[in-house]
Parts: C-alpha cells; structure tokens; sequence
C-alpha cells in the first residue's frame, strides 16, 4: 500500500503526501515531526480566514495551473477585507503569522487567487536556502501556484539534489513543475485518504524519515 521501506531504497527519503483536500495531510506531518521530536526546518503555507488559520497548506478554488491564478505584484501586498489570504513562513507549529508572509488572497470567496510570484521567489525561497541543515526538510504545501515562480522552483530543486531528508505534501493537480517534482530520482509518492491516514503516520514512523539511528520514537519530549 505505502513506498518501499528505507532498507530498499538508496538515498534520502524524499516522500510526498498527496490526495485530496482537507484529509488531513498536514496534520499527519505535524503529528509526525512531534512524535518523533525530529529537528525539522523548510516552510509550511496555510490560509486565513478572518483571525483564523486552516490546517491544509494551499488548494483555493479556481486556481489551476498558469491560467487559473492571477499575477500580482508587491504594491497589492496586505489589500484589507479579503476573505482568504495565503500564507507561507518557517515550518512551526504554530506557524509565525504577519503580512510580510502573504503571498495570495482571494477578492471574493470562490474566486481565482491573486498570486504575488515575487514574494514566493524572494521569501519563499529564502526560507528554503536559510533552513540551513536540520535532520528534516518540510515542504508544506507544493502546488499550481508556483508556476510562476522560477526562483521559488530552483530553491526547491537545490533541496531535492541535497542529502538532507523531505517529507513535505504536493497537490494532486497537474503542472509542469509538479510534474517534474513526480519525475524526480528517488520521489516517492503516498496517497493520503481520511480512511488511511493513522495508518500512514505508523508507516512514516516506522521509516524514521530524518531521525538518527539513535533517536528515539514515540515522543518528542
């Protein structure tokens, strides 16, 4: 049902989550760095709604690849009155929140996000490249708006050609640079349902993604 285990494959980890919206993807990867008390760094993007924050990283609806999501530019940053805005900032639980880390909003629920491809390029990529060496890299989520981030995608990329361990989630959707992340050497790709999503967390337990022989499971405390 799940990848083959480390003992058969060469390399670091590099698994993905994927599936459909709100199963929980997030939270698996959440429970999993605190079980394990692994020292994890990379990013994590979430919505907001009003004062709150949602648990999955990206999936607005009506954004679909290059055509579905508006462009943007800094000069828009922090419109006031949007219902959704989206965010991406260091991996922590909870995750730092302030407006130098929105990178799209929707003018109206249900409409296309207006993406700003200059913060996923300049920020987000930072974010990638200052997460220096930690046991595991978090990429939470990848998905159809960076289509139009090429700095973004590169520092993506550098971390894959890394020795460091990722877990991180990519959208079941279609693009070229999702596409090309599917295709990368040593990607393993797991389907996360509501139905078997305990399950997965056991099996990512038993991989021991990013932690030492030494470390200890069980609790990150």
């Amino acid at each position: 049902m799940f990848p083959a285990g480390a003992r058969e494959r060469s390399g670091p980890a590099r698994i993905f989550l994927t599936g459909e919206r709100q199963v929980g993807k997030s939270t698996l990867i959440k429970k999993y760095v605190k079980e394990t008390g692994v020292a994890a760094a990379g990013f994590l993007t979430y919505w907001l709604e009003g004062d709150k924050a949602g648990d999955e990283g990206e999936g607005g609806e009506g954004c679909d690849g290059d055509e579905g999501c508006e462009g943007g530019d800094g000069g828009e940053r922090g419109a006031k009155g949007n219902p959704r805005r989206l965010f991406i900032s260091p991996f922590a639980d909870p995750p730092p929140v302030g407006e130098r880390y929105l990178i799209a909003w929707q003018e109206q629920a249900g409409g296309r996000p207006r993406v700003l491809h200059d913060v996923f390029d300049d920020r987000g990529a930072a974010i990638l490249r200052d997460a220096g060496s930690p046991a595991l890299i978090v990429m939470d989520e990848l998905g159809v708006m960076e289509s139009g981030s090429p700095g973004f995608q590169r520092a993506v990329l550098e971390r894959l050609a890394g020795d460091i361990p990722i877990l991180g989630v990519i959208q079941a959707r279609t693009s070229p640079f999702l596409d090309r992340l599917r295709g990368e050497k040593g990607v393993e790709l797991v389907e996360i349902t509501v139905d078997n999503r305990e399950e997965a967390l056991v099996w990512l337990l038993r991989r021991r993604v990013g932690c030492t022989q030494g470390k200890r499971m069980g609790g990150g405390r």
